[in-house]
């Protein structure tokens, strides 16, 4: 048997995804308005998904969003109304700046606070880099 037909038959052997791009999800954040406030209902189920202290999320948030806001029982009240759209917007730029690796891409990193700097470590790969601090 020669290189290519060896190759043409491993091809069509492989399942039809190698490899899952599936790994990471952040939960779509469950919405409702109770009056004038917006509640994220899931608020900590995305927290541990992203493997990150609810109140950095949070702080995070309620800054992106630009309101005011307070943490209960597994949810967060924002003062004022909110599309769902909105609220997974900033959850996306959270995850973008402070969750996925800026070299593998990965998800598997840590917030560490040294002095007075945000590091971010990727236990995948080993990268550190610093980000902004969440004021």
């Amino acid at each position: 048997m020669d290189y290519d037909s060896l190759l043409n038959r491993g091809k069509a052997e492989l399942p039809e995804s190698v490899e899952s791009k599936a790994r990471f999800e952040v939960p779509a954040a469950r919405v409702h308005l109770e009056g004038k406030k917006t509640v994220i209902t899931n608020f900590d189920d995305i927290c541990d998904r992203l493997n990150r202290d609810p109140d950095t999320v949070a702080k995070y948030l309620l800054r992106e969003i630009g309101t005011a806001g307070a943490r209960t029982d597994g949810r967060i009240t924002l003062t004022g109304i909110f599309s769902p759209a909105q609220i997974d917007s900033a959850i996306r730029q959270f995850v973008e700046a402070y969750v996925m690796c800026k070299v593998c891409h990965l998800p598997d990193t840590k917030l560490i606070k040294e002095k007075r700097a945000t590091t971010i470590v990727c236990e995948a790969c080993g990268a550190r880099y610093p980000v902004k601090t969440i004021s």
